[in-house]
């Protein structure tokens, strides 16, 4: 078998930061993201002898053509507030989408003449929020808790097609998935000395994911865990 491929690729990676200064030392952050990729592939390949495992000849020639484009926008923001003397919040937060699209046709010719069709096409929405709240207790301690909330959501849907007919029983493959987190913890933060400082606390964390079928069957899941949290940092 001899293949000869050619393929091409082009992106567009963009960023920035917009930053306030606002009354009473508070600060508000946003961070928009676009990623954009778009590529195309064609292979040639020539083969002598193919055959399947009775000794049928399969193809002498075949052509595969591609394309696929990815595209994900995204904006983050953060938001830090003085609520009092030795009592600071911040929060994080960020909305998301990104989607896939790739399509492909294969044809052979000569043996066994066969044209393979395959698409897919995939979004996912993406959705978190994190606040944290620092209050400074007396002898070098900071009480310092905190909550997080994350959701995603996802839908893949894929054809494949041979001579124009499903492939497979069922002509397309689709998913639908979700996701949801929610973390809160709280912990001392003591600062021993200008480098040494120690962290102690406790840390929960629950998350459910649920999935959904071409037959519909919807299947969910829950866990969660309790993490106690102990660090030594060390600053040089």
């Amino acid at each position: 078998e001899t293949a000869t491929s050619l393929g091409k690729r082009h992106g567009l990676h963009a960023t920035g930061r917009l930053q306030w200064r606002l009354d009473g030392g508070d600060s508000l952050m946003l961070m928009p993201l676009y990623i954009w990729s778009q590529g195309d592939s064609a292979q040639q390949v020539a083969c002598t002898g193919c055959a399947d495992n009775s000794g049928n000849p399969l193809y002498d020639q075949a052509r595969t053509a591609s394309e696929d484009e990815f595209n994900l926008a995204r904006l983050n923001g953060q938001w830090r507030s003085t609520l009092g003397q030795g009592t600071r919040l911040e929060m994080q937060g960020g909305l998301g989408r990104a989607t896939h699209r790739s399509q492909s046709q294969r044809v052979e010719s000569g043996g066994a003449p066969r044209t393979l069709d395959d698409s897919t096409h995939s979004v996912e929405d993406s959705a978190q929020l994190k606040a944290k709240l620092s209050t400074l207790l007396e002898g070098d301690h900071s009480l310092v808790t905190g909550l997080e909330l994350e959701a995603a959501h996802r839908t893949d849907a894929r054809t494949t097609l041979q001579n124009g007919l499903p492939l497979l029983s069922n002509s397309a493959d689709a998913f639908d998935a979700s996701t949801q987190r929610i973390a809160a913890f709280a912990q001392d933060e003591w600062n021993l000395s200008p480098n040494w400082s120690a962290h102690a606390g406790l840390r929960w964390e629950g998350i459910q994911t649920q999935g959904e079928g071409l037959n519909g069957e919807t299947l969910t899941n829950r866990a969660s865990v309790w993490t106690p949290l102990l660090h030594a940092v060390w600053k040089p």
